[in-house]
């Protein structure tokens, strides 16, 4: 077993294959726990799994993870010794074991996030962008800076806007206005009637303190009641309302799920109550905004997009929606190429 185990392990190590590729290379003990079994440091039986075999003058030496501590150890398997400290000759990890993630709204966000497909509804075009994908499995692409476009020229929301779209669908394409709550409504239906299978958007909102603060949903709206999940969504604020400012921005945590709630019945919510603009009948401008369960908190230490001044709730005195150009007969980021949505100038 241990040289079935040994093979696969480097099989698996020198073709650089991940986590889970090393997980389906192991000879699966009685049980079928596709597990390395050892005494962690300690002296308390462990199971882990193996992440590298190494040798050293000490024979052969394979690192695991304590799943109760979620640290790495060094296991001897002809001796069977162990040690948290890399063995002599046995080079040191990558880096340190990752802290376990917040996954903030409790269970029921846990879940959710589990089982929410991560496309929604629609899938996205097969040839989707290096940069795009880059954002989804490295959360910090998306923190440099667009370069400005001509396009942009003479509306100063689009020019405000554009430098937080790197790594975004939306970071070489023209923006066009697709709602504006002050000329069609306060009201969720005209929201979704303007923005429903537009693909990605990012949202401007004004409060009434003087806040200038918005969201960016790689996935668009469809308005089918879904929670649309991506590590690309981000929240952002201009601290102080001050635009002379770069733009802190906030990522996705806990995971991809929620990032997105996409109910046909109201506005925008980034997370369950990361940013909520509900545009109710009962108070159409109200705005709520708790930063740390879905969406990062600010630097300062605030849990409000809106700052301290404002709090958790406010009211907006602007609410506008950005979507990008399309051709007539260009495929539209997950809304399929049966939609029957075409761009909007």
């Amino acid at each position: 077993m241990m040289k079935a185990l040994r093979k696969a392990l480097s099989r698996a190590a020198l073709a650089g294959a991940g986590f889970a590729a090393l997980a389906a290379g192991f000879a699966s003990p009685p049980g079928g726990l596709a597990v390395a079994v050892a005494v962690a440091p300690g002296g308390r039986a462990r199971r882990g799994m193996a992440l590298a075999m190494s040798m050293s003058p000490e024979g052969s030496w394979a690192r695991l993870r304590d799943p109760a501590t979620g640290d790495d150890y060094y296991w001897n398997e002809q001796t069977g010794d162990t040690s948290w400290e890399p063995p002599v000759g046995v080079p040191p990890p990558p880096s340190p074991s990752p802290p376990r993630r917040d996954r903030g709204g409790g269970l029921g966000a846990f879940l959710a996030g589990m089982f929410a497909p991560e496309d929604g509804a629609a899938a996205a075009p097969a040839a989707a962008s290096a940069d795009y994908r880059a954002s989804e499995l490295d959360q910090e692409a998306t923190m440099r800076q667009a370069v400005p476009l001509a396009a942009d020229a003479g509306d100063a929301d689009k020019q405000l806007l554009r430098p937080l779209l790197a790594s975004t669908w939306l970071e070489a394409r023209p923006l066009a206005l697709a709602y504006d709550a002050n000329e069609h409504g306060w009201d969720a239906r005209a929201f979704h009637d303007r923005v429903d299978g537009r693909g990605p958007a990012i949202v401007l909102a004004r409060s009434q303190g003087g806040a200038v603060v918005g969201g960016f949903n790689p996935k668009g709206w469809v308005g089918l009641g879904e929670f649309r999940g991506s590590l690309g969504a981000f929240l952002f604020t201009f601290p102080g309302g001050d635009t002379a400012q770069q733009a802190l921005k906030l990522r996705k945590v806990g995971g991809s799920g929620l990032a997105i709630i996409d109910e046909p019945s109201t506005g925008p919510r980034f997370g369950a109550d990361g940013f909520d603009v509900p545009l109710s009948s009962a108070s159409p401008r109200s705005a709520r905004c708790k930063l740390g369960p879905y969406y990062e908190r600010r630097t300062d230490g605030c849990r409000s997009l809106f700052g301290d001044a404002e709090g958790a709730a406010t009211l907006l005195t602007e609410f506008k929606a950005y979507v990008g150009e399309y051709a007539p007969a260009e495929e539209i980021p997950f809304c399929g190429p049966d939609s029957g949505i075409q761009g909007i100038g």
